[in-house]
């Protein structure tokens, strides 16, 4: 769904006609305000390049979507995160590579990579996590290095994580019902617990572009 002045109401752009497929993730090219990219689930990846009007098939990923992110500043990258692992696009999504991405999985699920970001100030710096794990690339997926966390080692998740769009030294994770902040590049880390309702999990994180003060956390 769209709409054009920012409240309302939307008009229905999309309908996927397979009920076995969710779409999962949405991102703006950072140059060109009509043309997005969608992930399906299903690993099938389609493209717009006027507002949503019309979609075509980009590539089929043959491992099921959990997110989709552009580089800030270059158009022609494109990141794709499974649950096993992450895909790189040089060319607009023509052709994916798949990136060598050294993350346990989990004992009980398999699944590996919980979460990505993208960092706003340098689109070839990502953060990737996983099971107590999390891995940080500064040349687009090339080379990774770990950085310390302090999440305690229970096979808990990490279930959101974001960079700050003002300080690219910031980053901060979920992990259970902990919030955990980092402003030296995860070298040190402070602690919030967060009181939820029973039963509910934290899914996604995100920064104000304003004022790193504003937090919103998305809950399911």
């Amino acid at each position: 769904y769209k709409t054009f002045n920012g409240d309302g109401p939307y008009r229905e752009m999309y309908v996927e006609p397979r009920s076995t497929a969710q779409i999962v993730s949405l991102d703006f090219d950072p140059t060109q305000a009509n043309t997005l990219y969608m992930a399906l689930s299903n690993g099938v990846i389609l493209k717009t390049t006027n507002g949503g009007e019309s979609w075509f098939f980009l590539d089929t990923i043959d491992e099921p979507i959990v997110d989709l992110q552009l580089h800030t500043t270059d158009p022609n990258k494109i990141y794709i995160l499974t649950s096993t692992g992450m895909y790189r696009s040089d060319n607009q999504g023509e052709e994916f590579e798949k990136l060598r991405v050294a993350i346990p999985g989990n004992i009980y699920t398999g699944v590996s990579v919980t979460a990505m970001d993208v960092s706003p100030q340098d689109g070839d710096q990502v953060i990737l996590t996983g099971v107590d794990v999390m891995i940080e690339t500064n040349d687009g997926g090339v080379t990774w290095e770990n950085i310390e966390i302090i999440t305690p080692e229970s096979n808990s998740s990490i279930s959101a994580v974001t960079y700050s769009p003002n300080n690219r030294d910031k980053i901060q994770y979920i992990s259970g019902t902990v919030f955990y902040s980092s402003s030296d590049g995860g070298r040190s880390w402070r602690t919030t617990e967060l009181n939820l309702p029973a039963r509910r999990s934290i899914s996604s994180l995100l920064i104000s572009r304003e004022n790193d003060d504003i937090i919103v956390l998305g809950v399911r």
